[in-house]
């Protein structure tokens, strides 16, 4: 996948928020993509949001638990490589 493919990937999901602000796992998806692009409170806002939505998101509560408890940037670097 290209630089340009990832971009447009982020802006399809910002686009999907946007038309369904209540959709939790579009809010994670999203988070996910913000990771990717190292752009940490997009992430945060994004998980945030999809933990207000739904609560029980164990896997929003593990990506924004474990990036908070990482404090060497190459570490948080990699985790956010690990992420499905």
């Amino acid at each position: 996948m290209s630089l340009g493919e990832k971009d447009l990937g982020l802006v399809d999901l910002a686009h999907a928020v946007e038309l369904q602000p209540d959709l939790a796992e579009a809010w994670l998806a999203l988070a996910i993509a913000y990771a990717r692009f190292e752009a940490v409170e997009g992430m945060t806002d994004a998980l945030e949001e999809c933990v207000r939505l739904n609560p029980n998101s164990a896997l929003a509560h593990l990506i924004r638990g474990i990036y908070l408890a990482i404090s060497d940037s190459r570490k948080a670097k990699m985790f956010i490589w690990c992420l499905p």
